[in-house]
């Protein structure tokens, strides 16, 4: 009988010596851009706030990992995943140069409309093609390389901030902004552009955007692994609690 507490001693000093490591929960460290993306998420006291991010904390949580976000300029997390400084990246759009360093997850994490503003009144015939002649606004960083494949190019002016681009729209200075719907409307509402720009009549189908893994390895089949949990938790009961949540 006596040999019992000697067991259980020896199993508690094991348990001290490998259980940290046998039984932690591995962090993945996802890149985000360094910036809000309204309705998606948003940054509060450096924490990632939002229906994305809680999605991906909850799958991520249902295989055993913990999620850090960081956060850096758009072009910049891309880069680190590509090279393997960062497990991943969340909310990228599938673009096919990228599909060669880095595994996407196919099931996206959320999809977004982009819309053409212009400026109030403006009668900009527009049907989705783009011509030279068309003085086009983006944010600096947007990467519209596989639209422009498509769609055509325009002559394209780039800008540090919604403000920026909305004074331009406003003054003539250029014929379209184009942006995702959420985030231009807010900003236009917060900054009181409502009453001087409106969007184009033309709209794009919702684009979808997707968490990718670097190509680490075994994040291949991470990669499998978290499409068919977030499959499974987006027909759940609570992934309507997580949007209910959030308003959506």
């Amino acid at each position: 009988m006596r040999i019992f507490p000697h067991i259980f001693l020896v199993l508690v000093c094991l348990s001290g010596l490998f259980g940290g490591q046998a039984f932690a929960q591995e962090t993945l460290v996802i890149g985000v851009e360094n910036k809000d993306w309204y309705s998606h998420y948003v940054w509060e006291n450096d924490a990632l706030v939002g229906l994305d991010a809680d999605l991906v904390r909850t799958v991520a949580g249902q295989l055993g990992y913990r999620v850090v976000f960081e956060p850096f300029p758009w072009g910049r997390v891309i880069r680190m995943a590509q090279d393997g400084a960062l497990d991943g990246v969340l909310d990228l759009a599938l673009i096919r140069d990228r599909e060669k360093h880095l595994h996407y997850v196919r099931t996206p994490i959320t999809t977004e409309q982009t819309t053409f503003w212009i400026k109030k009144g403006n009668k900009i015939p527009f049907d989705g093609k783009f011509t030279p002649k068309i003085r086009l606004g983006l944010i600096r960083g947007a990467d519209w390389t596989d639209r422009f494949a498509t769609m055509g190019t325009p002559t394209v002016q780039r800008f540090n901030s919604f403000e920026q681009a909305f004074h331009n729209l406003a003054e003539g200075r250029i014929d379209m902004f184009a942006s995702y719907l959420a985030p231009t409307l807010y900003h236009a509402r917060r900054l009181g552009y409502l009453d001087r720009i409106e969007p184009h009549a033309y709209t794009q189908p919702d684009m979808p955007y997707y968490i990718a893994f670097s190509d680490k390895p075994g994040y291949a089949r991470l990669a499998r692994r978290f499409d068919r949990k977030l499959k499974e938790f987006l027909a759940s009961p609570g992934y309507a609690a997580l949007k209910g949540k959030y308003g959506f």
